[in-house]
């Protein structure tokens, strides 16, 4: 349906999204799972850890994918060149898409290690089933139908599965947003504040000089306002670093 070029953009954006997504949901799968199936008697205390875990995940990743959309432009033509430009609009929609990507990956490892493998089935069919409908109702738009698709079974599936890590460890959908949206939402209006900060001040400056200055801008307002508003995620990342 698509030509090669076409192709090769929706690609490599997918891949350059996927480098913070995947490699650190990677490696604290590796961590996560085996920490939950110690405590997986123990609803209260699986519910502490995952808890914290998703919230310190969410400190981390949503910054730097909210830092990476406002940044691709530069970011893609100083990684890339300028040839690979047209990937940016992808890159940019399946960065949304991949912020909620660690929550698919943790909900699920509660399903696992309750031993209800049989849900984790159900689920996965019915999520494969939504991709399929999905990208049926949205190729007809183009590439960027598609990855705007990607971002609505995101979010959605964030619905499916909290639904039932509610019922197992009585920590569903509505509190996880709770926990998530402080976060959510100050990344987004750092990255608003930024993005106008690029605009009118750092758009004729070098991309190399820019990378770097906004992302220092971005990190000191990120960290400086999580110390103001003492958001609970610093406390967290306190006691990792202290064990």
């Amino acid at each position: 349906m698509f030509s090669p070029v076409q192709l090769g953009y929706y690609n490599r954006a997918d891949t350059l999204k996927q480098l913070p997504v995947s490699n650190l949901s990677a490696a604290l799968n590796q961590v996560t799972f085996p920490l939950f199936a110690k405590i997986n008697n123990d609803d209260a205390k699986l519910k502490e850890v995952y808890q914290r875990l998703m919230c310190v995940v969410i400190f981390v990743i949503a910054p730097v994918l909210c830092l990476m959309i406002i940044l691709a432009e530069p970011m893609i033509r100083f990684l890339l060149t300028e040839i690979w430009l047209p990937a940016v609009p992808y890159f940019q929609v399946l960065a949304v898409a991949g912020i909620l990507y660690p929550i698919h990956s943790y909900n699920l490892n509660v399903l696992k290690v309750k031993g209800r493998t049989d849900l984790f089935l159900k689920l996965e069919i019915w999520k494969k089933i939504l991709i399929v409908v999905t990208l049926l109702a949205t190729f007809r738009f183009g590439v960027i139908g598609i990855v705007w698709g990607q971002v609505f079974n995101s979010v959605v599936a964030f619905f499916i599965n909290t639904y039932y890590t509610g019922k197992i460890i009585h920590y569903g959908t509505w509190q996880q947003i709770g926990d998530l949206l402080p976060t959510l939402l100050l990344a987004g209006t750092i990255g608003l504040i930024v993005y106008g900060l690029d605009i009118y001040f750092f758009k004729e400056m070098q991309d190399i000089l820019r990378l770097i200055v906004l992302s220092l801008i971005y990190g000191m307002l990120f960290m400086g306002i999580s110390f103001v508003f003492k958001f609970k995620e610093i406390n967290y990342i306190r006691e990792l670093i202290k064990k």
